[in-house]
């Protein structure tokens, strides 16, 4: 998995070296609630 920082406060997790799972992204935000959906 590789992290890097978005825009504002939202991040994004990109899988790449995975047997099991095909190479993706995810964007999440890190909030004061903890780990949320990225808002578009």
């Amino acid at each position: 998995m590789y992290l890097r920082k978005g825009r504002g406060d939202t991040r994004v997790c990109k899988i790449y070296d995975s047997p099991c799972l095909p190479e993706n992204e995810a964007v999440f935000a890190i909030t004061t609630h903890g780990i949320d959906d990225a808002k578009d």
